[in-house]
Parts: structure tokens; sequence; C-alpha cells
């Protein structure tokens, strides 16, 4: 099991400085994307904001999957950069004010074994 205490400990430092006059609301969730019977969409919702300050998403496991790039984008949609997060703890920092992202679908590499991805997601939204 993963604890996200040091995560937000990390973020809460680092936002705090970029808005020092503030609290800080924050909501942790992990989300498991299973891919074990067709490809599977970590964002269904397609590139988007989630409506917060800022996001911080770190993959916790990988297993029997491919693909799963996080694209980050300017509000008129142009791309800006992309990552994927293939190795455990990897992680990104969105501002959500003022960039989108999204992830491309995961596909399930062996069809005889379970796939699926784990990241954690912890949202600051000023208070």
């Amino acid at each position: 099991m993963l604890h996200s205490a040091p995560a937000t400990a990390l973020c809460c430092a680092s936002f705090s400085s970029l808005a020092p006059y503030y609290s800080w609301h924050i909501e942790v969730h992990q989300f498991r994307i299973n891919a074990s019977q067709l490809p599977a969409s970590p964002t269904p919702e397609g590139i988007h904001r989630d409506g917060v300050n800022f996001v911080f998403m770190m993959l916790v496991n990988r297993v029997n999957i491919v693909n799963g790039e996080t694209s980050i984008y300017d509000r008129d949609r142009r791309p800006l950069s992309s990552l994927t997060l293939a190795h455990e703890l990897e992680a990104a920092i969105v501002n959500d004010e003022r960039v989108l992202h999204g992830v491309t679908p995961v596909i399930q590499i062996d069809p005889e074994l379970p796939a699926y991805r784990d990241v954690l997601v912890i949202t600051f939204s000023k208070r």
C-alpha cells in the first residue's frame, strides 16, 4: 500500500510558494484502469481540466499494458508536452488553471494475464 502523505507534503510546500496566502482543500484518489478486456481509457472525457488549481499524478503500478501516455495542452488545445508514467513513483504535476491534460488508452499485452494501470491522483484547490 502506498502512503500519500509524502507526496501531499511535497505538493503543499511547492504550491504554497506559488500561492502563499491560501490554504488547500486536498482530495486523494486512487484509480485502477483495467485493460483486461478492451483498451481502457484513463481519461474517458478526453483532454480536460479537473477544475482545481493543481493536480499531482503518480504511477503506482503498471501490469501487462502498453500506452497510457499523459499529454499536456495549452488552453487552445495545442500540445505542450507528453510523458508516459512507466515506473513506480514517477509523477507529473499539472497547473490545472493554465493547462489541460489527457491520457491515451492502455492496451493489454498478453490476453492470458491481468492488465491494469494504478495511479494516485491528488488534487489541490485554494480555499
